[in-house]
């Protein structure tokens, strides 16, 4: 009977970190939400016409997701060679990057990412300053 009780807690716990650790990631727009939102399609800036349109950035994501995991994908914003992701399932979300490989003419994942993304974040993984503060102005948080 203590068991199935502990697991029970267990999961709790584990939930409750997931989601604190989700919302609490700093975010560069002074949002007052505190975390991501999961909203429906939203415009953003246009693609340079050398780099495929957002629904490519959609397609390349929804290739590394399992099948019949239920992650749903939302709006992106692409800027230059980089694009934002919003993505959410039962368990969390997040933006994840994704960078336009120019030689093999596709979007390649670089992090799912958890939560929103702040400029120094997209820093450490290759993302210019400017190129950071375009994708997340144009991210809807």
């Amino acid at each position: 009977m203590k068991y199935p009780l502990i697991l029970l807690v267990a999961l709790i716990v584990f939930v409750a970190v997931l989601v604190l650790t989700l919302y609490s990631r700093p975010s560069q727009q002074g949002s007052s939400s505190g975390g991501i939102s999961l909203l429906p399609a939203a415009t953003s800036t246009p693609s340079p016409s050398s780099v495929p349109s957002n629904s490519a950035v959609a397609a390349a994501l929804q290739s590394h997701i399992v099948q019949g995991d239920q992650t749903k994908l939302y709006s992106n914003a692409t800027v230059g060679g980089y694009a934002l992701q919003l993505w959410g399932n039962a368990n969390g979300g997040g933006e994840a990057l994704l960078k336009y490989e120019t030689a093999q003419h596709q979007w390649t994942l670089v992090s799912w990412g958890g939560g929103a993304w702040n400029v120094a974040d997209l820093a450490e993984e290759g993302v210019s300053t400017d190129t950071a503060v375009a994708l997340l102005a144009n991210m809807p948080h």
